[in-house]
C-alpha cells in the first residue's frame, strides 16, 4: 500500500525547477521595490535641490545694494529654473518685511514692505499670510523672504504621483538697511513707504 505514495513523496522531494519558480515569484516584486525607490530617491532629490535653490536665491538677493526691478526678479527665477534643473513649472516670490513700533509706541507691529511674484504666483498685499513664518526681528529690521514652487513629477507611477514642492527662506540684507524695489507704474516705491505690486 506504501507504494502508492512513493509517487508523491518523490515530488515533494524533487527540488528540479525550484529556483525558475523563486525567480517568477520573487522578480516582480524586487523590480517593483527598485522602481519605488528609485521614484522616492528622486522626489528628495528634487526636494532637496528645491531647498538649496530657494536659499541661495535670497542670499543672492540679500548681497544686492542697488535698486531692483522687474527684470532683477525675472532674472532671479531663470536663475532658479537652471539651479532645480526642471522642465515643469518653477515659480519664485519675493517679498520684503519689516518690524515697527505701533501706533501706540509700546508694541511692535510686522509689516509688508514690498512683494513681488513670478509665473503663476501672486505677490502678497499684506503681511498676515506669511506673518506666522516670520521669525524673531528687531525694531527697525527688515527681512528678505523668498517662497518656491516647483512642479515635480514622477518618472514612473509608483507610489508618489505628481506635486508641487514649495519652500521659503528668510535672510536680512547684508550690505545695506533695506533691499528697495522700483516698482513699475502700478506699484509703490518699493520702500518703507509703499509695496511693489505683483505681476500676474
Amino acid at each position: 500500500m506504501l507504494k502508492k505514495f512513493r509517487p508523491f513523496s518523490r515530488f515533494a522531494k524533487d527540488e528540479h525547477g525550484l529556483i525558475s519558480v523563486e525567480t517568477v515569484i520573487i522578480f516582480p516584486i524586487l523590480l517593483w521595490a527598485l522602481a519605488a525607490m528609485f521614484v522616492f530617491f528622486d522626489a528628495f532629490k528634487a526636494q532637496n535641490t528645491n531647498v538649496k535653490a530657494t536659499y541661495t536665491i535670497a542670499d543672492l538677493i540679500s548681497r544686492t545694494s542697488d535698486p531692483i526691478n522687474d527684470d532683477f526678479i525675472d532674472g532671479m527665477d531663470n536663475v532658479f529654473e537652471q539651479l532645480v534643473s526642471s522642465d515643469q513649472a518653477a515659480n519664485i516670490r519675493v517679498s520684503v518685511v519689516g518690524q515697527r513700533l505701533a501706533p501706540n509706541g509700546t508694541d511692535t507691529e510686522r509689516f509688508l514692505v514690498w512683494s513681488q511674484a513670478t509665473g503663476t504666483m501672486i505677490a502678497h498685499t499684506d503681511v498676515e499670510a506669511i506673518e506666522p513664518m516670520i521669525p524673531m526681528m528687531a525694531t527697525g529690521d527688515q527681512l528678505i523672504f523668498v517662497e518656491s514652487t516647483m512642479l515635480w513629477t514622477p518618472v514612473m507611477s509608483f507610489g508618489l504621483s505628481e506635486m508641487t514642492l514649495t519652500n521659503v527662506a528668510f535672510t536680512s540684507p547684508r550690505f545695506v538697511p533695506q533691499v528697495v524695489f522700483n516698482a513699475s507704474a502700478s506699484g509703490g516705491d518699493g520702500g518703507d513707504g509703499g509695496l511693489g505690486g505683483g505681476r500676474y
